[in-house]
């Protein structure tokens, strides 16, 4: 008797530290996408994980010497700054001219990993590695 209490005292103790997923979506890898009319795209996953909600605009940027998109979340309009379209849970930014300015391809629609960039405190991408799997393109090591 003993024993089977401490073992359905240990198993209520699991339980209650058991986080259940009960969202529903394709994914939940942050990924932004460029759209073939020229449109930055980031998904239900960049949404949700970096509380792309609670903002309403972005500047965009570009690292010439890494390749990388960087997208700054703004709560207020900038010189500069583009709206975020929020829909079904993604989000849209019109970036046709940005991508034309710095020779960014859009011609076809492609997938890439984002990740938060802590020190520049941007949504960061690389758009000539499409949807990598692990390592860290922030690093300048080649």
């Amino acid at each position: 008797m003993y024993i089977s209490q401490h073992i359905d005292k240990y198993m209520e103790t699991l339980l209650m530290a058991i986080e259940f997923f009960t969202k529903s979506g394709r994914g939940y890898e942050p990924k932004a996408s460029i759209r073939r009319h020229g449109q930055i795209g980031l998904n239900q996953g960049a949404v949700e994980r970096f509380g792309l909600a609670d903002y309403s605009y972005v500047l965009l940027g570009y690292d010439r010497a890494r390749q990388l998109v960087a997208i700054k979340l703004l709560e207020q309009e900038e010189k500069g700054a583009k709206k975020i379209a929020l829909k079904q849970g993604s989000a849209s930014i019109s970036a046709k001219s940005f991508l034309d300015f710095f020779g960014i391809n859009y011609k076809k629609t492609a997938s890439y990993d984002v990740e938060r960039d802590d020190q520049s405190d941007c949504l960061v991408f690389h758009p000539g590695i499409p949807e990598r799997k692990g390592g860290d393109f922030l690093s300048t090591e080649t």
